[in-house]
């Protein structure tokens, strides 16, 4: 039995005893947990455990109590990997160091995102351990741009291959016109010196690579390529070595220079075209990035000047001319025009903007100049946090690329065992040696490890990167692989279905003093950023009537508020408040059942105490999205049930879910009462989204399958979303669900693909239909068909 193992893990949110309880209780209910002691004053949890326990199941463990574990992370571009077998290789090699939780390495982006305890671990370790696995290592903090190194490695690769296409071309052009019975090979001892700087030189790296590789006790792309080029040029080596040595005895031999040089070429021109498809792949992000101006014109004194924006503080007075990029995030302070937000959002239209409105950085002032105050520079602005999002995502692994890792952490060596096995078979069944070993290269050469590793990495890339440059923005790739079996989406009503700006419509008093009704209710919404209330406000502003000042003032939690005015206890809230607080809603009943049938939320005023007395009622109403019927209809084309949930009455609910034509609809529910309700629906076999963008829908979208947050809503629920609409359009549910599927028929594609190629290419190599050349141009080109073929997912465009 393995000795016990003691875990230190600094935890994150706890303030009281029963923190430490709740904390301490999620850990103990792990399988192999002995011990748990959690310290409030350290804000550590100490842990004993009798098995080997990851990390990231403790962390998730203590993220159910309600807290976090205080983690960090490190975001390294790493160059040097050629197939999903070096992929293997590095995170096995990170998961060997202490406080690692969680590791993410991409082929496709040549990267690795690792998660670790915090203080346990630092980059330079990272780097460290990454470069003595063979590879070269990066901080993504490192000052020379992304696109710059991309260039620099593309423009060696094409001189690299240049070089190769000419020295092998007179092999390539000897081997070709042999083929008809034109003898144009040159003299052996010139494909020796044709081949040699290919093998040696240019194929220097496949032999590095290999190195590496033996040295971890593993294999990789390049072991197959080392071993099988030399194999070639070896035996044709040996056969020129024997024909010069004893001519008489052997005359002349067959040479293989052009197998092992061709070969190489053919592979490089693979990687070429794979390091040209792969930057295309990461097209978005460098648009994104390329919507960062250098510099900004600030105003300082009545003086204008231009300034790094790295210079740029909160505060600042920006000013833009038309034209010109708005470089940070802020509010207008002065101007009057349009912007085009199309590579933000993706609305194509202009969208006006007046003084007090907010704007973003990155948009583009197309017809006024404006003095804009800084809100947020650096990472703290809207487009720093889309391209954080979005990376993110594309570094991310969808659960069924971990399966197929686990497949080529062994295809290596089993591809090995077959070449063996090829090598010996066909010796002794003819006793050719020459032909025993070509044909082993060839499946050498055949077996791709590289199409399995970029299957799935490159379709996330393209789908992502053209779902951001739309205005939807996937989190991770797990809600990219959920989302294609979604088959019910539910709707927040307020907000997402509606436009989110209610007026107050209808307004009768008991008493017929209007005035006084508004006065009084305007006094309980006062500091109140509810939609409703700003509707009470505004209409109070309107009417120019005098508000009272309220004190003692209570939020009810999906009822309404209460407040003293003018000594009295009053209550303003739904039909849920007064029914609870013993309010007779007799008087205004049939007026307000009127309100409802016509679709109008309803709030009721009342005076509370030993006997209460209903005052007035409002009614409000608020516009349905223009887009938002047809939205529902292209769901339920698709075949998705469409549902809305909404605390509003039954006769509202009811009224736009039949203006709208939902198939099902949830009336009265309480903010903490929608998390229930989605998790109902879960509990039939319905994979569910939620759609929502206030804070009460947050534990909504945390309970459904994915939750899709629109941005014009808060920030808790765009965080707790797997996916991220930027503008408040309900059709971008139907097109976040359309690219979504479309991207995951891209991963079944290329994996399928990938594997039938193998499965079939290695078969035919052994049993000698292949010569190594053929292997060589088909393992080239098997990657660049599974990039190209995700690269089909940028034509994608949402539906009008």
């Amino acid at each position: 039995m393995a000795s016990p193992t003691e875990i230190e893990l600094p935890i994150k949110g706890m303030s009281c005893a029963s923190c430490v309880g709740r904390v301490e209780k999620s850990l103990r209910a792990l399988d192999g947990v002995e011990s748990v002691q959690v310290n409030l004053a350290t804000e550590s949890a100490y842990i004993t455990v009798q098995r080997d326990i990851p990390l990231h199941t403790l962390c998730s463990a203590v993220k159910q109590s309600g807290y976090t574990v205080a983690t960090e992370e490190f975001q390294l571009g790493i160059s040097g990997m050629s197939c999903a077998s070096c992929v293997g290789r590095i995170e096995k090699a990170i998961n060997t160091l202490q406080g690692i939780v969680e590791v993410t390495v991409n082929l496709a982006t040549e990267s690795a995102h690792i998660i670790a305890i915090k203080g346990h671990i630092n980059a330079p370790q990272l780097i460290a351990t990454i470069n003595a696995s063979g590879y070269t290592a990066s901080s993504a903090d490192d000052p020379k741009p992304v696109n710059d190194a991309n260039n620099d490695d593309i423009g060696k690769e094409t001189r690299h291959l240049i070089i190769a296409a000419v020295l092998s071309a007179p092999l390539v052009l000897g081997m070709i016109l042999s083929a008809i019975g034109v003898d144009l090979m040159p003299p052996p001892w010139l494909q020796l010196i044709l081949a040699t700087p290919i093998q040696f030189w240019l194929g220097a790296r496949f032999y590095r690579a290999a190195w590496y590789a033996v040295k971890a006790h593993t294999g990789n792309m390049d072991l197959l390529v080392a071993i099988g080029t030399t194999a070639s040029y070896g035996l044709s080596v040996f056969e020129l070595l024997r024909q010069y040595l004893t001519p008489a005895a052997h005359g002349m031999g067959h040479f293989y220079f052009e197998a092992s040089a061709v070969v190489i070429s053919l592979v490089l021109l693979g990687q070429w075209l794979e390091r040209r498809a792969k930057h295309q792949t990461a097209a978005a992000i460098q648009a994104l990035q390329a919507l960062r101006p250098a510099t900004a014109r600030i105003r300082e004194n009545k003086q204008d000047r231009d300034v790094a924006i790295a210079e740029i503080r909160r505060g600042d007075i920006v000013v833009v001319k038309p034209g010109e990029q708005i470089p940070v995030d802020g509010t207008i302070i002065e101007g009057d025009g349009h912007l085009d937000e199309s590579m933000i959002t993706g609305e194509n239209m202009p969208v006006h903007k007046s003084a007090g409105d907010s704007v973003v950085g990155g948009v583009i002032n197309t017809d006024a100049l404006l003095l804009i105050e800084t809100t947020a520079v650096g990472t703290e602005t809207t487009l720093a946090r889309i391209i954080r999002l979005v990376e993110n995502a594309q570094a991310a692994k969808a659960p069924v690329q971990r399966l197929v890792d686990k497949v080529s952490m062994v295809f290596v060596p089993v591809v090995l065992a077959i070449a063996i096995a090829t090598l010996v078979s066909w010796y002794l069944y003819n006793g050719n040696i020459q032909e025993a070993i070509i044909n082993a290269v060839a499946v050498l050469v055949i077996a791709c490890p590289c199409a399995l590793g970029l299957a799935t990495p490159a379709a996330i890339m393209t789908g992502t990167g053209v779902a951001a440059r739309h205005g939807i923005l996937i989190k991770d790739a797990q809600a990219l692989e959920i989302v294609h079996n979604i088959n019910t989406v539910v709707f927040d009503k307020t907000g997402t279905l509606t436009v989110g700006k209610p007026s107050l419509r209808e307004y009768i008093a008991c008493n017929d003093d209007t005035s006084q009704l508004l006065g009084l209710a305007a006094a309980l919404q006062q500091g109140s950023d509810h939609p409703l209330a700003q509707a009470v406000l505004n209409e109070a502003e309107q009417q120019n009537v005098s508000i009272a000042t309220a004190r003692d003032s209570k939020a009810l939690a999906g009822r309404g508020v209460s407040a003293i005015v003018n000594d009295q206890r009053l209550l303003l809230g739904n039909t849920r408040l007064m029914q609870e607080s013993g309010v007779s809603l007799t008087s205004l009943e049939e007026k307000a059942g009127e309100f409802e049938h016509q679709g109008s939320t309803l709030s009721w005023l009342a005076e509370a105490g030993d006997t209460p007395r209903l005052i007035g009622l409002l009614a409000f109403g608020d516009e349905i999205k223009p887009t938002a019927k047809s939205a529902i209809q292209r769901l339920q084309n698709a075949g998705i049930k469409t549902v809305m949930i909404s605390g509003d009455n039954q006769g509202s609910a009811r009224a736009v879910a039949a203006t709208l034509g939902l198939q099902d609809y949830i009336a009265n529910v309480l903010p903490d009462g929608k998390a229930d309700a989605i998790r109902e629906l879960r509990s039939t076999n319905n994979i569910v989204a939620m759609v929502g963008d206030g804070i009460n829908d947050a534990p909504a979208l945390a309970a459904a399958d994915v939750g899709i947050a629109m941005a014009t809503g808060t920030d808790v629920a765009m965080h707790t979303a797997g996916i991220t609409l930027m503008r408040g359009d309900p059709a971008l549910v139907a097109d976040a669900i359309d690219i979504s599927r479309r991207s995951y028929q891209k991963i079944r594609q290329n994996l399928f693909w990938a594997f039938i190629y193998n499965l079939m290419g290695i078969p035919l190599a052994a049993s000698g239909l292949l010569s190594p050349v053929a292997a060589g141009a088909a393992m080239a080109f098997s990657s660049v068909s599974v990039i190209s073929n995700a690269l089909l997912l940028k034509r994608w465009e949402p539906k009008p």
